[in-house]
């Protein structure tokens, strides 16, 4: 019950909560762009593997979702529909305020599935599923098993660049101001940012340089990924959420990073370099950049994302924990 209000879970498909998911999403207690309907569905229709079964839950009062558990369901296992390979935070959406209406309402629904494990990975530090769901279901008497299982660093943005480079670490602002000297010093140099519209025509070379910068990466970025990728930035570009920054030197573009804006915060989401400009430290000055047009455009938060690659400690990162919780009858 909510007060007086009968709650009904039922099952949805993505047209059915469209109209309804992204007001909801704006309530939530933690909102990513992970979690919105456009990332949720792309993700579901480019990336499932064969047997998974959609698995889209509301939770609604008087008619109006309370929350969604955005699921999917492959033999006993339930997961998040995002896949974990491309979605750095995944969580269940709901009002802030109804925690207590909404993991009961869902965990007696989940009574009526046929499922064994519950798999909830990319749990961001500040998700509410983390101190209420555990609770609620060793209750019920499930079994509840909760670890770390990344880390995501990202940094508070002060006004201006300049005050960027006094925060950090003394050995790593003159390193950083000593490869940007030396960059400097090639005047064909230069740095933009592809968004909207413009952000197609950026496609074919940003495949090429992150293909180039590893050979994890290019095998990384096969067709099928490479489907999801274009059909997702032009899916975000249109609703002006993602910056597609290159680097030229002589005319050439040799490094790139992809940016998601979303509210206000800045999200690193991948990168690539021509190996061969590795001298100039185009990859991680091209991030710098990144960070500083971040600063200059008014954005409060920068997120380096999903890893623990040490440029991004370099550059100010503070380790905030993502968190598995695995829920299985006992």
């Amino acid at each position: 019950m909510l007060g007086e209000v009968t709650v009904v879970v039922q099952r949805e498909d993505f047209a059915a909560l469209a109209p309804e998911w992204g007001g909801l999403l704006d309530q939530s207690q933690v909102r990513s762009i992970f979690s919105t309907p456009e990332w949720q569905e792309l993700s579901w229709r480019n990336l499932r593997e064969e047997g998974w079964q959609l698995l889209l839950m509301s939770v609604r009062g008087k008619g109006r979702p309370i929350g969604i558990a955005p699921l999917r369901r492959r033999g006993g296992v339930i997961c998040f529909i995002g896949n974990p390979d491309v979605s750095d935070y995944l969580d269940f959406l709901f009002n802030a305020g109804h925690e207590e209406v909404f993991y009961p309402a869902f965990l007696d629904a989940l009574k009526s599935e046929d499922w064994e494990s519950l798999d909830l990975h990319c749990l961001p530090a500040a998700s509410p599923t983390l101190t209420h769901l555990p609770a609620l279901a060793q209750r019920m008497g499930l079994t509840v098993a909760l670890e770390q299982e990344n880390v995501s660093p990202g940094m508070e943005l002060p006004g201006a660049w300049e005050d960027f480079l006094a925060s950090l670490d003394k050995k790593h602002r003159h390193e950083l101001r000593r490869k940007i000297r030396r960059l400097e010093q090639n005047d064909t140099f230069r740095y933009y940012a592809l968004e909207g519209d413009g952000i197609a025509a950026g496609m074919d070379d940003f495949l090429r340089l992150l293909r180039a910068s590893s050979p994890e990466k290019a095998a990384f970025m096969d067709l099928r990924m490479e489907a999801f990728f274009r059909d997702m930035l032009g899916r975000l570009a249109a609703k002006d959420w993602a910056k597609l920054y290159f680097m030229e030197v002589d005319g050439k573009r040799v490094s790139t990073a992809l940016c998601f804006k979303y509210g206000q915060e800045i999200l690193l989401y991948n990168s690539g370099y021509d190996l061969s400009y590795g001298w100039l430290s185009v990859g991680l000055l091209l991030k710098a950049f990144c960070i500083r047009d971040a600063i200059e455009t008014g954005m409060k938060r920068f997120d380096f994302l999903r890893g623990a690659e040490h440029y991004k400690y370099e550059m100010g990162g503070v380790d905030v924990p993502i968190y598995r919780c695995l829920v299985q009858k006992a």
